[in-house]
């Protein structure tokens, strides 16, 4: 079960995204487990078989008692300082590399937004996960569970503490999708915008979330929302605002259109929000 929730980001402009519920979140947490799980394992299963080469080449051999015990506590440190850093670690990077994701987030669909509608950062990921813990208790997730039901966000703590949330993404998304066959040819082959890159990519991904969501919303609200946008749009960009409705909406395909061409003639500055 998800909840539409409508959200007005700093540009003043309201984009609604589907939260994720406990389902397919309980899911996407059970895959990453399973991956952690099965490096471990073999992270485990390496350094055996290194100490079982190690014993049988003789190069302990020669090590006194006292000495192999003090081995054994730094090995011991530094498997729990390896768990430590694939049951936390992992969800960090993860989030920071795909954008709010991980392998098991990927696969359900869903991703991790700042509240204000912004890419997840650096300390927002950590406090989320560092929490995690806690949430985890009494038994796998239990507490983060509990809180998901009372709140009406679906957040467990770690995302109350870090001010995050958890959003559905559509699947099978391409860059294409962006606009409508009808005038995707006519968008793309306008005039460049000389002016476009004062767009930031933040402010991108919002014309992106409205051209993606507008067929979900009614008719009012989707002119509503498309001149409130293309006014801010065309303001950043120096443009000549674009008249209501369908002008607004060709107005944003074509800024779509410039932004994309202007960063994909660009890869390395450029790196498109997994789908």
């Amino acid at each position: 079960m998800s909840d539409p929730y409508g959200l007005r980001t700093p540009e003043n402009v309201v984009v609604h995204y589907d939260l994720a519920g406990v389902g397919s979140r309980f899911l996407a947490a059970a895959i990453d487990t399973l991956i952690q799980g099965t490096l471990i394992i073999l992270i485990l299963l390496a350094v055996s078989a290194a100490g079982g080469l190690a014993l049988a080449s003789g190069a302990l051999r020669d090590v006194s008692s006292f000495q192999a015990s003090s081995v054994g506590i730094w090995l011991v440190a530094v498997l729990l300082l390896v768990n430590f850093l694939l049951l936390w670690g992992y969800y960090v990077a993860f989030e920071l590399l795909w954008n709010g994701q991980t392998p098991g987030k990927r696969a359900v669909g869903l991703r991790v937004l700042r509240d204000s509608g912004y890419a997840l950062g650096f300390f927002d990921s950590l406090i989320r996960n560092l929490l995690r813990l806690v949430d985890f208790l009494p038994l796998y997730y239990g507490i983060g569970v509990l809180t998901m039901v009372i709140d009406s966000r679906w957040r467990r703590l770690g995302d109350l503490a870090a001010g995050t949330i958890v959003v559905k993404e559509r699947s099978s998304l391409r860059a294409a999708d962006l606009l409508p066959a009808a005038v995707s040819n006519d968008a793309a082959e306008a005039p460049a915008i000389a002016t476009i890159d004062r767009l930031s990519e933040r402010e991108y991904a919002v014309v992106r979330d409205y051209l993606l969501r507008r067929a979900t919303l009614a008719p009012e609200a989707r002119a509503a929302l498309a001149r409130e946008l293309g006014d801010t749009v065309a303001a950043r960009l120096g443009l000549e605002a674009a008249p209501g409705g369908d002008g607004a909406e060709a107005l944003l395909e074509r800024v779509a259109a410039a932004y994309r061409a202007r960063h994909e003639s660009r890869p390395p500055a450029w790196r498109e929000a997994p789908s």
